[in-house]
């Protein structure tokens, strides 16, 4: 599932709750923070097979660069909070 919502060029802040647990290999589930289809952000919780993982990255110009990656996470429920401040 893919749900958009606009938004102005302000502070904002999202938070999610994922009330599923990824438990397999190439699960993943998380949020991204679009400004057009080459400049974005992308934050999500995934299973690389052995356990869960905290994952976020920038792509500028459609180039990727990861933040945080190979962080690992307990198994119960994940919860994101994004918050944008300023430009």
């Amino acid at each position: 599932v893919r749900v958009m919502q606009p938004t102005q060029n302000t502070d904002f802040e999202i938070i999610a709750k994922f009330e599923s647990v990824v438990t397999q290999r190439y699960q993943m589930q998380g949020l991204l923070v679009e400004q057009d289809a080459n400049n974005f952000l992308r934050f999500e919780v995934y299973h690389d097979g052995g356990s869960t993982q905290l994952f976020a990255a920038r792509f500028q110009n459609g180039d990727p660069k990861a933040l945080i990656y190979n962080h690992p996470l307990s198994g119960t429920p994940a919860y994101l909070r994004v918050t944008r401040v300023g430009a």
